[in-house]
């Protein structure tokens, strides 16, 4: 129980962001080293991975991009 992140705040009967689903991974903890990489330096990613999803996921991708312009949309890197 609780409430839904809908803006008309109830969405009884319906799928919301409450509903449970089959898979839902978040990215919960990244820490990348080195701390203060200066341009041409190789970065090291550590990511956690947390399911709370009702299945398990056995195998999935993490993908890493810059968003340089905020649209959220990944770019080819060059």
């Amino acid at each position: 129980m609780g409430g839904s992140i809908v803006p008309d705040g109830a969405t009884p009967g319906k799928i919301n962001s409450l509903s449970p689903k089959n898979f839902d991974l978040m990215l919960s903890q990244i820490s990348i080293s080195p701390d203060l990489p200066v341009e041409g330096d190789d970065l090291n990613a550590d990511v956690l991975v947390k399911n709370i999803g009702e299945n398990q996921a056995n195998t999935f991708t993490v993908e890493l991009y810059n968003d340089e312009n905020f649209d959220s949309i990944p770019k080819p890197v060059n």
